[in-house]
């Protein structure tokens, strides 16, 4: 058993932390927490640890005429590259980032920290589009009783939670 006291500064980032992790780990206890920072921390701060990927700056040329040979050949394909659908582009990388930074990471209603997602106050099947005016965060929740609203429920509900 590890016990210890935290200042309230140490137990909203807890939240925080407990709320970014809730899609993986819905239920996750304050041990298995610190567990996976501990692994994260050992991962980044061992120095006798390999890193994870070595990059290779200069591309490896094969040497024996049989490796040559399968360079030479098309990459095999398994599957058939399926035609990119008509829809509209996902909310890249640094926008989500500036909208979460403009929410300060907490729902901006109700405050909550928990299973934060990125929403579309115009939804796109109404023409909306992927401009920070028209993204705002909200938990999951909230965002559910949102797409209900805006686009009824016989839409909505294959893509609702279901706890039985």
């Amino acid at each position: 058993e590890v016990c210890f006291q935290g200042s309230p500064e140490l137990q909203e980032k807890v939240e925080i932390l407990r709320g970014l992790l809730a899609y993986k780990h819905p239920n996750l206890s304050l041990g298995e927490l610190f567990e996976k920072l501990c692994d994260l921390g050992i991962e980044a701060w061992d120095p006798g640890r390999p890193p994870k990927r070595a990059r290779r700056s200069v591309p490896q040329v094969a040497e024996s005429p049989a490796a040559q040979q399968v360079e030479a050949q098309p990459p095999h394909r398994h599957r058939p590259l399926q035609p990119k659908s008509p829809a509209a582009p996902r909310v890249n990388a640094s926008l989500r980032r500036l909208i979460w930074q403009k929410a300060r990471n907490r729902r901006e209603n109700c405050h909550s920290r928990h299973a934060l997602e990125i929403d579309h106050r115009i939804h796109r099947a109404h023409g909306g589009t992927n401009t920070p005016e028209n993204l705002r965060l909200l938990c999951r929740s909230c965002n559910q009783r949102a797409a209900i609203q805006t686009l009824g429920l016989k839409k909505i509900e294959p893509h609702l939670d279901r706890k039985n």
